[in-house]
């Protein structure tokens, strides 16, 4: 089983859907592999007890899993930052509830996603996985129409650094953007890892022609014949 919980800031808009619309909510997301149906429905007796505005839990075919997020199906401009943490406890827990509920000055989604399992095990092939000794990875993110850039920005930063104390330094790429995202992007790999990449990037992209992602830049005075750069 995997889980997910987030503190999302609803706007007072027509598009949101009566109860949820205009207030504070928390959303809790389970995903789990087919099995039995009974423990499932045992595991999320305690969830349900505390009450809930709506409740989707179901089955779902794999194709509907990008369902369980209930992520906007229009494009739409956000800010966004990360960190991956280790142990949490009620003083870290405490710390993001302090930012990220109902009267947050900023409108933003704070959440946490559970990690472990598989993603601890070192991989039988070497691959570029990093951060496997996170417990957590936080996440916020703001819609840019909702509020100011200058306003967002400083509000993900006291998020981020309320967290520090349990952060492991790593990063998630997939919520890594806005300022400093480049200087971060080393910190979403392990060392021996990022090394290896950027001297496959000199190899295939000495010039840095594919630069408009996550960058990583070719590692300098080693261009030359394709190989495996160790």
């Amino acid at each position: 089983m995997n889980s997910s919980v987030a503190l999302i800031s609803l706007p007072d808009v027509p598009a949101i859907p009566e109860p949820m619309r205009g207030r504070h909510t928390v959303q809790v997301r389970i995903a789990c592999a087919p099995g039995d149906p009974g423990g499932t429905e045992r595991m999320m007796g305690p969830l349900r007890a505390i009450g809930a505005i709506s409740d989707t839990l179901g089955e779902l075919a794999y194709a509907e899993t990008g369902s369980i997020y209930n992520d906007p199906v229009v494009p739409g401009a956000f800010e966004a930052g990360t960190a991956m943490l280790g142990e949490l406890d009620a003083t870290s827990v405490q710390a993001i509830l302090d930012l990220a509920g109902p009267h947050a000055q900023v409108p933003h989604i704070v959440e946490l996603r559970h990690l472990g399992g598989r993603l601890t095990h070192p991989p039988a092939e070497g691959n570029a996985v990093g951060n496997r000794d996170a417990r957590y990875v936080l996440n916020v993110v703001s819609r840019l129409e909702r509020a100011d850039i200058a306003e967002i920005r400083p509000a993900h930063a006291r998020v981020l650094d309320a967290v520090a104390p349990w952060s492991t330094g790593g990063r998630f790429l997939n919520f890594m953007n806005g300022e400093g995202a480049a200087a971060q992007v080393r910190s979403a790999y392990d060392a021996a890892d990022y090394e290896r990449l950027t001297g496959l990037k000199a190899v295939y992209d000495p010039h840095n022609t594919f630069r408009l992602n996550h960058n990583i830049p070719p590692a300098r005075g080693r261009t030359g014949e394709r190989g495996d750069p160790r």
